[in-house]
C-alpha cells in the first residue's frame, strides 16, 4: 500500500538531517517495490545469479576490512573504495546500522528477498563512489535516479525527483 503523505513526512526529516539514512528506508517502506520478489526470482533463475546467492560471502566485512583492502595496489578499485569511504567517514556496518535501526526489531525473514535489498543496501556507496556522485542532494538524487531502471520502486523514483525539486528550489 501506498502512503505518500507517509513518505513526505520522512523526505523531510531526512532534508533536515541527511545523515538519518534510516529515513529513507522509511521512505522505501512507505512507496514500496511490489514486484520485487519476481525480480529476485529472474535473477535467481540465471547460473550466475544461483552461483553469487550460493557463494557470496557478507559483503559488510569485507567492505569494512580496510587492512586487507590497503595492501592492494593504490590503483586498484578495493584500495581506492577504501580510500573514499575513509574521507566520507563512512563504513559499510554504519548503512547495516541504520537499517537495523529502521527495521525495530522485526524479526528477518534470511529468504532470497532480504538476501537481495541487503546487496542492494551493501552496494549503494559503490555507486557514488564508482560514477563520482558526492553525498549531497545532487549526488543522492543522482544516484537514485541511475538505479531506478534496475530498481523500479517508487521510492527510488519519489527521492530522485524530490532531490530534484530541492535542488531547483
Amino acid at each position: 500500500f501506498i502512503n505518500l503523505r507517509g513518505a513526505v513526512e520522512h523526505f523531510l526529516e531526512f532534508k533536515r538531517d541527511k545523515e538519518k539514512t534510516r529515513e529513507v528506508f522509511h521512505i522505501f517502506e512507505t512507496l514500496p517495490w511490489r514486484n520485487v520478489a519476481e525480480r529476485v526470482r529472474t535473477f535467481l533463475t540465471t547460473e550466475r545469479g544461483r552461483h553469487i546467492y550460493a557463494t557470496e560471502p557478507a559483503l559488510p566485512e569485507i567492505l569494512d576490512d580496510h587492512t586487507t583492502l590497503r595492501r592492494l595496489p593504490k590503483d586498484s578499485f578495493g584500495y581506492q573504495y577504501c580510500e573514499y569511504m575513509e574521507r566520507e567517514e563512512l563504513t559499510a556496518a554504519g548503512l547495516v546500522a541504520e537499517y537495523e535501526e529502521w527495521r525495530g526489531g522485526r524479526p528477518r525473514l534470511d529468504d532470497q528477498v532480504e538476501w537481495y535489498n541487503d546487496r542492494l543496501r551493501d552496494t549503494h556507496d559503490f555507486l557514488h563512489f564508482l560514477n563520482g556522485f558526492r553525498r549531497d542532494t545532487l549526488g543522492e538524487q543522482c544516484v537514485l535516479a541511475f538505479v531506478f531502471d534496475q530498481r523500479p520502486s517508487p521510492g527510488h523514483l519519489a527521492l530522485a525527483y524530490a532531490g530534484a525539486m530541492t535542488i531547483r528550489l
